[in-house]
């Protein structure tokens, strides 16, 4: 899962508050068991490719990543992630 997330050069993308190089592990972060883990994980990414209801250059980059975890059975609150998807639409 997310093998491919590595292949983005997420230093040299936008987000709200500059570099999305903290991108690739707020994504990682919403697989984790924890669900204060997965709680800021997604805050973090409301704050940063949908601040405000902006998107950013980082944006559409996470939204593939973003479907993969919805499809493995192993990722919890999963409705969580597709309002963020919602959202980002």
């Amino acid at each position: 899962m997310l093998e491919q997330i590595g292949n983005i050069d997420w230093t040299n993308l936008k987000h709200a508050y500059g570099s999305a190089g903290d991108i690739p592990d707020d994504i990682r972060n919403l697989a984790s068991p924890d669900e204060k883990v997965r709680e800021g994980a997604l805050y973090n990414l409301y704050g940063n490719i949908f601040h405000q209801g902006t998107r950013y250059e980082a944006t559409p980059h996470a939204i593939p990543f973003l479907y993969e975890l919805i499809e493995n059975e192993s990722v919890k609150d999963k409705h969580e992630i597709i309002s963020l998807l919602v959202n980002l639409a």
